[in-house]
């Protein structure tokens, strides 16, 4: 139950961490990113830039285990819950 615990916080955090340290990268490389024009249509410009370097590799590495992080905690906690409960 506690690796459960532990590792769901872990990828709660690097999903938070790694919003925190996009979000900052891009308004301090790409503002126009962030930018919002109400003239024109929403576009998918984060994606390109990313692409291109506006923000560091370990960034963008840093939110990918969050997801699986996250799902093997809450699986490894529903798997302690049936355990203890058929005992």
């Amino acid at each position: 139950m506690r690796w459960g615990i532990l590792l769901a916080a872990l990828g709660v955090a690097c999903y938070i961490v790694h919003a925190v340290l996009l979000n900052h990268y891009l308004r301090k490389l790409a503002p126009e990113v962030l930018a919002r024009d109400p003239g024109v249509p929403s576009q998918r410009q984060s994606r390109v830039s990313l692409v291109q370097g506006v923000t560091p590799r370990w960034v963008t590495l840093l939110g990918l285990p969050a997801l699986p992080l996250l799902l093997l905690g809450i699986g490894l906690i529903a798997i302690a819950f049936l355990v203890t409960v058929l005992r």
